[in-house]
């Protein structure tokens, strides 16, 4: 029997806040904010009261716009948006434009600050980079682009992750991930013709995977038991850094 076929079948669909412990969620949660930081921050580098123009890709219900708006308050003047290619999650918003995108299209419009989480490792290679070639397209001569997504430390590691992965796409029978090491990602960005300015290290991880695909599926200790096989009972090493990359480099 596969590992796919021990877990089973069924995907409760969970999403952040709902994870066995309650420390991995608040580390989740603590990664988020730090995240909101970083957009923050290179909003800030412009002129006070300037308008500028803020997209999320892949921005689902809008957590991260919303909480950015939040932290700027009236400093600026921003046009918020999100491009999600799931219409089921796009919604009216009195301050925040939703548009229904797929990110591997040429975007609407041109900003001055890009987000795009945890969205090229659901996109196969080739498609990551025209992703990376649809960001640089869009930026502004002085905008800022930020690309975070968890990111397996060495080749060994990311053949671990392939591997659950691939036993958890049997399950699903879709969602096939591609894990891209943090210098993939910064070639695929150069070759778009940006460059990597900050690195911001996270410590989101090591932390329990398996709590993660327990809430995620609703798995019994079996199949638990069979993950933790599968994982050799290791924890999923890895890291969240933000990359923030822009026409100039002035990464140190």
């Amino acid at each position: 029997m596969s590992l796919a076929d021990s877990i089973g079948r069924v995907d409760k669909g969970g999403a952040w806040g709902q994870f066995e412990s309650e420390e991995t969620d608040r580390t989740f949660l603590d990664s988020e904010e730090s995240h909101v930081s970083a957009l923050v921050a290179a909003i800030r580098t412009y002129k006070k009261g300037t308008h500028l123009k803020f997209v999320d890709l892949g921005g689902a219900t809008g957590r991260i716009a919303e909480q950015v708006l939040r932290a700027v308050g009236n400093e600026y003047d921003i046009s918020a948006t999100v491009l999600d290619i799931d219409r089921r999650k796009l919604k009216e918003h009195p301050v925040i434009s939703f548009t229904q995108h797929d990110a591997r299209q040429p975007f609407p419009d041109s900003y001055d600050v890009v987000c795009a989480r945890y969205l090229l490792h659901y996109n196969s290679y080739r498609e990551q980079q025209t992703i990376c070639n649809n960001i640089a397209a869009a930026l502004t001569s002085h905008g800022h682009a930020f690309l975070i997504d968890t990111i397996p430390p060495d080749e060994n590691e990311r053949k671990r992750w392939n591997e659950v992965c691939e036993a958890m796409t049997r399950m699903k029978g879709s969602n096939e991930k591609f894990w891209s090491l943090e210098e993939e990602i910064i070639t695929m960005m150069s070759a778009a013709g940006l460059s990597l300015a900050t690195r911001v290290p996270d410590d989101l991880v090591p932390y329990s995977a398996q709590d993660f695909w327990k809430a995620r599926y609703d798995l019994t200790a079996e199949q638990t038991r069979n993950l933790d096989t599968l994982l050799e009972c290791k924890p999923v090493v890895g890291s969240v850094p933000i990359l923030e990359f822009t026409r100039t480099s002035r990464a140190g």
